[in-house]
């Protein structure tokens, strides 16, 4: 049985902090789960230590069980703004480098959500940001308006 930590989902984002879990399936940091009949949630932290959760043991919960994506074909790039935002934490503390991007994924000049496809200033359609792209690279402007996190 393993020991994980779960950020209840509002919608597709990640909301409050993170709760303990058991888990009878092994599930990975971003795997989406569903922690009971109605509540879905996404895996901040997984093996956590039996010591942290000694004086509550008794009251940690088990999750249904882990969501498992449709079996399509799936594209070169997927996007999902709850995996997307895990896959950029884990990228910035991974490489030591600083997270620019709001950890909400909304945009602090257009307040669009930069995890998902929006609008550029021109009105046309603006991809967003994949889950790879956030797992793989630093992001450090909005995708729609290119408002600089950084400067």
């Amino acid at each position: 049985m393993q020991i994980i930590k779960v950020q209840f989902l509002k919608g597709e984002i990640p909301n409050g902090k993170a709760y303990t879990y058991f888990s009878e399936e092994t599930v990975s940091t971003g795997d989406l789960v569903q922690i009971n009949s109605s509540a879905k949630g996404i895996v901040t932290e997984v093996d956590v230590p039996e010591s942290e959760i000694e004086a509550f043991r008794d009251k940690v919960k088990t999750i249904v069980g882990k969501i498992v994506a449709e079996s399509k074909e799936e594209p070169s790039e997927h996007f999902n703004v709850s995996n997307s935002m895990v896959a950029q934490e884990r990228y910035c503390e991974e490489k030591s480098y600083p997270h620019f991007a709001p950890k909400s994924g909304i945009c602090w000049k257009c307040n669009q959500q930069i995890y998902a496809e929006g609008k550029n200033r021109m009105g046309n359609l603006s991809k967003g940001i994949s889950v790879e792209e956030a797992g793989s690279e630093l992001i450090t402007a909005c995708p729609h308006c290119n408002w600089s996190y950084c400067e």
